[in-house]
């Protein structure tokens, strides 16, 4: 809102956002109580941006203000009042609370929110097919043969010990 400091002719007192004609800057003030956030949730873990999250953003004393799923870039909010806020942040099953605060002296504050929820793992790193999964599969196929292999053996040399011996009487 511009506030006047003098009063020009044809301005009221009211603290009513006025477009400022040119030649009168230096008898105006910008006081903004106000300021636009970028807020983007990061993951601790990964040092990625957490996609597809559930976002709601809350005031100090829990009042739930607004709700938006997390995108790789910032989301903008405006004429956000300075204070403390939470942001709950829901993946799946998992949530996570981020406490921060809006403040400061600058019109647009970009807010980072680090939390242990996974972000975005690379393609290269994911299994896309059955056919890549395959490989992965090997070691646990091979302990599983074993176990069932060791298995049959000592039942078959149980079975044969109580033949030769008789049997349970």
């Amino acid at each position: 809102a511009a506030v006047p400091i003098e009063l020009p002719d044809g301005y009221s007192a009211e603290k009513i956002a006025t477009e400022i004609t040119a030649g009168l800057e230096d008898k105006f003030t910008v006081d903004c109580k106000y300021v636009a956030v970028d807020i983007s949730v990061w993951s601790s873990n990964t040092n990625s941006p957490v996609v597809g999250a559930e976002l709601t953003l809350m005031g100090k004393d829990g009042e739930e203000l607004t709700e938006w799923v997390s995108e790789e870039t910032a989301h903008r909010l405006i004429r956000v009042p300075k204070g403390e806020y939470r942001l709950a942040i829901r993946q799946g099953r998992l949530d996570d609370t981020v406490a921060f605060e809006v403040g400061g002296d600058k019109s647009l504050q970009k807010i980072r929110a680090e939390t242990y929820l996974p972000g975005e793992v690379e393609e290269s790193s994911q299994i896309s097919t059955e056919a890549d999964a395959l490989p992965a599969f090997w070691p646990y196929a091979v302990c599983g043969a074993a176990f069932t292999a060791g298995a049959a053996a000592i039942f078959l040399w149980a079975r044969r010990f109580r033949r030769r011996s008789g049997g349970h009487r």
